[in-house]
């Protein structure tokens, strides 16, 4: 993350609002990248990786050979384990804080240390796709998801929001 936050202090990134997960990485992600910009990190549970439930913490092989066994296929409706989120659920409350996130802060830049579930989630919420498309998408840990929302006069098409870039790790190469 400091060869993120190194990108950005050269090009002048600005941020109005820094927000984090709630997770650890999260959190360390938002404060590196705090020092070019002073601003409190908030920390917005809803914007965490996808709750595993019972199977949290296990070492992948134990979790395919108990959850999943031979057949590896993904229901996106069936929750992860016992006590965990199904993919649709995730997207759902994804797509919730997102919304809430840009009504809040309306007209901000908005910076946002979260986990690839919820990049996809992005893509889910702005581009209108069903809430289970996504999990197909790959992100690289430290890369950037920029939107934009553009707003149009009312004489002109409506607005909406673009995708600027997905995947940007080019600060990690």
């Amino acid at each position: 993350m400091q060869a993120l936050r190194e990108r950005w202090r050269a090009t002048g990134q600005r941020a109005d609002v820094l927000l984090a997960s709630t997770l650890p990485r999260a959190v360390e992600t938002a404060e590196i990248l705090n020092d070019l910009w002073g601003l409190p990190v908030e920390r917005v549970r809803e914007l965490s990786e996808i709750e595993p439930g019972e199977c949290d913490g296990m070492l992948w092989t134990d979790f395919e050979s108990q959850f999943r066994g031979a057949d590896y296929r993904w229901d996106p409706y069936t929750a992860v384990s016992a006590g965990g989120e199904s993919w649709v659920v995730f997207q759902e409350r994804v797509s919730t804080a997102i919304g809430a996130v840009v009504e809040r802060y309306e007209g901000r830049t908005i910076v946002a240390a979260v986990h690839g579930g919820v990049i996809d989630g992005s893509m889910v919420h702005f581009l209108g796709l069903p809430k289970d498309a996504g999990h197909v998408l790959q992100s690289t840990n430290a890369s950037v998801t920029e939107w934009l929302h553009i707003e149009q006069p009312e004489t002109a098409e409506p607005g909406g929001w673009r995708l600027l870039r997905f995947n940007d790790s080019a600060h990690l190469e």
